[in-house]
């Protein structure tokens, strides 16, 4: 139907078993036509409609496609400048239009040049609207605060596009460290494909490029538990942790520990006009240790891959591999402790047998001072043999002996044995805890307000140590403190492994307040 037809609906006429007609001029013609002819009519005219519309559109795209090829023949390099800015693609091969000159150009060639800066400093602010945006969504989903430039830096080192990817990417290890059970697997590799960081085609198998990154994640987010598991796990290990942190230190070619040993021979009453002494002093020095290593491997062998080739598999296994390292390095530290530092031909840390025994058990000075030297009686320790039974008198003796004023050992510890019979000689009364050490998870009774407990070695067989722990420091190299090394092939084997670093020494800086009673009996 066109413009010159019009519907008159007053003549219109209905009779049963017949369709209705309406009288309608086309072209100043009366005609009268059926509801199907106008049903008819209006849908070809809709199609019309439609088709026009679509052939508009189409011409349209076609319009700025030869706007596109015409640019790219007349300036390609503009024209790919200028679609990489729409896309918001960086091309590092094209000079930056804000460092273009504009000399020699025309008027008109200036303003479309501006045009297109303008353009740019427009869709620069979008993106950094948008970037604020994903970091308002990153913030509000994990409720954490985000370091911006962490993240950006992040997203820019490690090429990943998306923001909220790469917040996973950086965040990974804490997600995966926080879950413990093997039914969450799933969900982490899931996490780490949803970062673009494991190719969802792939999986665990050892072939795969992800399968070291994430088998030496894993071991990494691990360490801090193991760390904390060792060192809760003895009571000597609590003892020169509880209340302190192991002190970390940069390095140096020794560990070098100020000591305070004499009193200053100047400080004097004095009257009026009196002369006051500044005679220089001695009683100042400082005792120097040499630096240990200590390591620790874990090892999946080709074998182990084959048998667990699955995501969660692998991760399980690791995991049991890391337990075991754990117990491992628990006992082996508890005996190095407890030694005399000799063993492995002296490359063991020095232990309590050294720092608070004779002071020469590890075949050299302790911390390069000898204490058998008469000038050095100060850096002696208390120890006495009791040469039979404990009794509550030898203790007493050897607290005292090593106490000035409030200055008192602050545990005490035996072997098992011991332990037990100083808890027959008293009544049961008597026999009191310490709810800190006893909520760590060790037995103990109180000798005069020091805890006594009891560990197990034998270094520590038939001996009670007193210490005052705030002289023993365990010391740590502050960049390889239970460090992990990355998974690596050797090229001879075939395994993967990973190593576990530690470089420190357990020193004194003052041996005069330790004791230790030994060659007790039952």
């Amino acid at each position: 139907m066109n413009e010159a037809t019009e519907l008159d609906t007053s003549n219109s006429e209905v009779s049963s078993g017949a369709s209705q007609s309406y009288s309608v001029k086309v072209d100043g013609i009366e005609q009268n036509i059926s509801v199907d002819e106008l049903r008819n009519g209006y849908q070809r005219q809709a199609d019309y409609t439609r088709k026009t519309q679509e052939l508009a559109a189409e011409r349209e795209r076609l319009t700025q496609a030869e706007a596109i090829v015409d640019a790219l023949e007349s300036d390609p390099q503009g024209a790919i400048q200028a679609l990489g800015n729409a896309f918001g693609v960086s091309l590092g091969n094209q000079t930056s239009q804000e460092e273009e000159s504009f000399e020699d150009l025309d008027p008109d060639e200036i303003r479309i040049r501006r045009l297109e800066s303008a353009i740019e400093a427009q869709n620069r602010t979008q993106r950094q609207q948008n970037m604020q945006k994903d970091i308002a969504e990153i913030s509000e989903e994990y409720n954490v605060e985000i370091n911006q430039q962490e993240l950006f830096s992040h997203a820019v080192k490690n090429k990943i596009p998306n923001l909220k990817a790469a917040y996973k990417d950086m965040t990974y290890d804490n997600l995966l460290g926080n879950r413990q059970s093997a039914e969450n697997t799933d969900e982490i590799v899931q996490d780490k494909r949803d970062a673009q960081i494991i190719d969802s085609s792939v999986g665990m198998a050892a072939g795969n490029s992800d399968f070291d990154a994430i088998l030496s994640t894993t071991l990494k987010n691990y360490v801090p538990k193991l760390t904390d598991n060792v060192f809760s796990a003895r009571p000597l290990f609590y003892a020169l942790t509880n209340g302190q942190t192991v002190r970390r230190i940069s390095g140096g070619a020794k560990i070098v520990v100020p000591i305070i040993y004499g009193t200053n021979s100047t400080a004097a009453s004095y009257s009026d006009d009196d002369s006051i002494s500044i005679t220089g002093q001695t009683g100042i020095t400082a005792a120097e240790y040499d630096w240990k290593q200590y390591a620790v491997t874990v090892t999946i062998t080709g074998i182990e891959e084959a048998k667990n080739n699955g995501e969660a598999e692998i991760i399980d296994l690791l995991e049991g591999k890391i337990m075991q390292a754990e117990e491992t390095v628990i006992q082996n530290m508890n005996t190095m402790f407890w030694s005399n530092g000799a063993g492995n031909s002296g490359k063991d840390f020095l232990g309590l047998n050294a720092l608070v025994g004779t002071g020469n058990d590890s075949g050299s000075a302790i911390g390069g001072i000898d204490a058998t030297d008469s000038d050095n009686s100060w850096w002696r320790s208390s120890l006495t043999n009791a040469g039979g039974a404990l009794t509550l008198a030898a203790m007493s003796t050897m607290y005292n002996n090593i106490s000035v004023g409030n200055d008192q050992p602050t545990i005490i510890i035996s072997d098992q044995d011991e332990y037990e019979k100083y808890e027959s000689l008293l009544q049961p009364q008597l026999r009191y805890t310490d709810a800190t050490v006893a909520d760590a998870g060790f037995q103990n009774l109180l000798f005069k307000g020091a805890p006594c407990t009891y560990d197990a070695g034998s270094d520590v067989a038939g001996k009670m140590f007193f210490l005052n722990t705030k002289y023993l420091r365990l010391v740590a190299h502050s960049d390889v403190w239970f460090k992990p090394t990355p998974f690596v092939r050797p090229t001879n084997q075939d395994a993967r492994y990973a190593q576990i670093l530690c470089y420190g020494q357990l020193t004194t800086s003052n041996r005069s307040r330790q004791g230790m009673l030994y060659g007790l009996t039952d």
